[in-house]
């Protein structure tokens, strides 16, 4: 899903201006950054042995 928001960078099918391209790049960002840490906080939680149901 995420490669499809590629298709976005297309002039023939879309508008956009050079600061549009960089809030959603921005955007894409951000979440990026949430996305890793979150894993890392899950990763660590594995590392310190923490009890968990299976």
């Amino acid at each position: 899903m995420i490669r499809l928001i590629g298709n976005l960078s297309n002039h023939n099918n879309y508008e956009y201006s050079g600061e549009d391209a960089q809030k959603i790049i921005s955007a894409l960002n951000a979440e990026l950054k949430l996305l890793r840490a979150k894993f890392q906080a899950g990763l660590s939680k594995r590392a310190t042995g923490e009890f968990r149901l299976k």
